[in-house]
Formats: structure tokens, sequence, C-alpha cells
């Protein structure tokens, strides 16, 4: 289990990371905001990543047993 939360964090990281480098702000912020900016997309992109890989394996489990 704990090695299955490893791998959700890496592939939500490099998809953190991938995403704010393509992200083009107008406007310079500072290291603080661009620090809380980086940490809430990393927390939401796992969240998505982890919501839906632990639906899809329950309901995998539901099914067989059906």
């Amino acid at each position: 289990m704990k090695n299955i939360f490893l791998k959700l964090f890496c592939a939500a990281f490099l998809f953190t990371t991938i995403a704010y480098l393509m992200d083009g702000d107008a406007k310079e912020q500072d290291m603080g905001v661009r620090f809380a900016e980086f940490a809430g997309m990393l927390a939401i992109i796992y969240l998505m990543i982890s919501v839906k890989w632990f639906s899809a394996g329950f309901l995998l489990r539901k099914l067989r047993r059906a």
C-alpha cells in the first residue's frame, strides 16, 4: 500500500512539474506565492489521481465478485 501511494505521488509530482513549467504568468510573483501555487497544484493533482485510482480498483473488485 505504501508503494502505491509513493507511485501516485511521483506521478502527481511529474504532472505538476510539467504543468508548472508550461504555465506562463504575465507578472512575476514572489517566491512564497510560487511555492504555494506549486504545493496547491500538487495536492489537487494527487487527490484527483488517488480518487480515480482507488475508485477504479474498488469497482473492479466489486465487478469480479458479482
